[in-house]
């Protein structure tokens, strides 16, 4: 499972009276996430939003054997949403971005230091 995180952002000259707000395409995008489609990598296994004024931040776990498949399914899944409702008109996807997990090499020590009477310490 990846993580891919996406922004939306409210474009000023797609603004209009029918044009939702950050947390109504919040609900928008959870809504897509249908559960007759469990199991299929394009649909994320679990969906994140959080809404601000003017944009709204999608985290998305998507289930995939390969980092940029993730990707491209959080794509796919994301431009689905927008483009199957009318009103989504005047929101753009700004940033959509995988994101990498941290190393897994433990960081070296500069030597271990004895605290009390723990082991390995005599």
């Amino acid at each position: 499972m990846y993580l891919v995180t996406a922004l939306l952002i409210l474009v000023e000259a797609g603004r209009s009276q029918r044009t939702p707000g950050p947390r109504e395409l919040a609900e928008i995008l959870r809504s897509h996430r249908h559960p007759r489609a469990a199991g299929d990598a394009t649909v994320p296994a679990h969906l994140h939003t959080v809404a601000g004024p003017d944009r709204v931040h999608a985290a998305l776990f998507m289930e995939a054997g390969d980092p940029v498949d993730a990707e491209g399914a959080a794509f796919g899944f994301l431009a689905g949403a927008l483009a199957c409702c009318p009103e989504t008109v005047g929101w753009a996807l700004a940033a959509l971005g995988r994101v990498q997990p941290a190393g897994t090499e433990e960081p070296r020590s500069q030597g271990v230091t004895c605290q009390g009477n723990d082991p390995p310490c005599p």
